[in-house]
């Protein structure tokens, strides 16, 4: 399958955006429950290039990423909380 699409890793990961042969490739998002949100470029069902992760606790690490893993230098932000 070639164009956008959605595929499903059982009930944990879930990807939507461009594929190729019915994998993640090209630009999309992958959302890991419960932990982490990938938006950027992946390859051969992985993040590869340019991606920006947002954990689940509102954390942001934009960089490289090799594998589905952040590889060399990167930006992180955090979220400010404030005391009510």
């Amino acid at each position: 399958m070639d164009g956008e699409c959605k595929v499903t890793w059982g009930s944990q990961k879930i990807y939507i955006g461009d594929c190729k042969n019915g994998m993640a490739n090209g630009r999309g998002t992958k959302t890991f429950k419960r932990s982490k949100t990938l938006v950027g470029s992946f390859k051969d069902g992985k993040a590869s290039g340019e991606i920006v992760m947002t954990k689940a606790d509102g954390t942001e690490f934009k960089g490289n990423f090799v594998d589905d893993e952040p590889e060399g230098y990167g930006t992180f932000s955090y979220p400010s909380y404030s005391e009510k």
